[in-house]
């Protein structure tokens, strides 16, 4: 990613955010209208690229896509437009009720300040808890453009200076641990290899030729299923395989299912000697991975995924490094609260979103809002890519791009980091 072109790209978007906030404070309605579409429609490419503008000589546009965030963005801004007369009182309403909307997980947090963090993160707010971030940056354009005396806005924006000053994450380290992780692409790996079998060879080998490797992490991919026969068994094979030789006893893995055993949920598995651990998607897609907005609960051979409420996730310690886990899209929803982690592994698949140009960036804007919504007290974001193109993120917000090359043709992948611990 070219530094500089990104940061001139993401300045302009944040003008034309600001902008929007100008114009719904000043309540003319009809240009409201079309500041938010001309902005959803910058913002929408921006983010997704080519998924949402193709660069046929006829173009094509993502319509529902389009909708979504024009929709998004109308909304906010015109309820700004509604609160920003009651002042400061109305900033906390707005701010609350955006920030709701992704707490709900009706929707990601689309605000593009959260894109600065590549490069000024030491400006932002980093507290401990997600949301309360997300609320201090939805607070700084609604906040300058309200209805209220140029004091009170000093003051406080003054004190929210002072909370991005304190909520500067400091990590108390004692000392600092070397890991080794072996990374599993299965997408890409299948789109260079036809045979199933030659996986199995494959990964022994890789396995073997790298004895010291600490865990090992596959993407969210949809070969080991339990949703069809053949891949149900191929499931087990893979299960078998890891017993069988032993490699549990070497190794702390992190596999992926799509559904297992009674579980019809996208699963990460924690495997490590006799202990198998099984932490589930939180918040499915909606009218994709479940049928409709509400969480129904459906059989394993269903084409629709459940979110099972009496299953608990964990957070795993592995020699002292504690170690959280989600998937792909749970992982672009801030938390509440989160649990004090070392190391952040998120499982994903983005293939579906690659129609070219755009991805790449997909696929690193997708990498810092994780970061942001899962992996805010992580030394180290892991978000495997299954086709390719794994993120890894330090705890100063920057991407490994030369691994980053070279997940996009190998499909196996060692990534050796030092972890800071308490």
């Amino acid at each position: 990613m070219n530094e500089k072109i990104y940061t001139i790209e993401t300045f302009t978007i944040i003008l034309m955010y600001f902008f929007c906030y100008y114009v719904a404070s000043n309540g003319k309605y009809k240009i409201i209208v079309y500041c938010s579409i001309i902005f959803s429609v910058v913002f929408t490419y921006f983010v997704f690229g080519e998924f949402f503008i193709s660069h046929n000589i006829l173009p094509t546009v993502n319509f529902p896509l389009f909708c979504s965030s024009a929709i998004y963005f109308l909304l906010i801004f015109f309820l700004f437009s509604l609160c920003s007369k009651y002042g400061l009182y109305g900033v906390i309403i707005h701010s609350s009720t955006v920030c709701a909307f992704s707490f709900l997980g009706l929707i990601p947090p689309l605000n593009p300040l959260i894109a600065l963090y590549y490069s000024y993160s030491s400006y932002l707010p980093q507290t401990e808890i997600p949301i309360v971030n997300l609320l201090i940056l939805n607070t700084i354009p609604t906040v300058i453009f309200c209805n209220t005396r140029t004091i009170n806005k000093l003051i406080f924006i003054s004190l929210l200076i002072l909370m991005i000053s304190l909520s500067q994450y400091n990590t108390n380290v004692n000392h600092k641990k070397n890991i080794k992780i072996a990374v599993v692409q299965v997408g890409l790996y299948f789109e260079q290899h036809d045979s199933i079998s030659s996986f199995f060879q494959d990964f022994h080998s890789f396995l073997k030729s790298n004895p010291d490797i600490d865990m090992v992490a596959f993407s969210e991919n949809n070969v080991f299923t339990y949703k069809k026969e053949f891949n149900r068994n191929l499931s087990k094979k893979l299960l078998d395989f890891i017993i069988e030789n032993n490699l549990n006893k070497k190794h702390h893995f992190f596999l992926s299912f799509n559904g297992l055993g009674n579980v019809n949920n996208v699963v990460t598995l924690y495997l490590h000697k006799e202990k198998q651990i099984i932490n589930q998607k939180i918040k499915l897609i909606p009218f994709v991975e479940k049928e409709g907005i509400l969480n129904k609960k459906e059989d394993i051979t269903s084409n629709y995924f459940w979110f099972d409420r009496s299953l608990k996730n964990s957070i795993f310690n592995i020699e002292g490094v504690f170690v959280n886990t989600s998937i792909c899209f749970d992982a672009l929803f801030p938390q509440i609260a989160l649990d004090n982690t070392n190391l952040t592994i998120i499982q994903s698949n983005y293939s579906l979103l690659n129609k070219g140009y755009g991805f790449e960036r997909l696929q690193k804007l997708g990498g810092l809002l994780s970061k942001f919504s899962v992996g805010i007290s992580s030394n180290l974001v892991i978000n495997i890519q299954n086709n390719g193109g794994t993120i890894v993120i330090n705890k100063d917000w920057k991407i490994d791009e030369s691994l980053y090359l070279r997940s996009k043709v190998e499909p196996f992948i060692i990534l050796e980091k030092n972890i800071f611990i308490a």
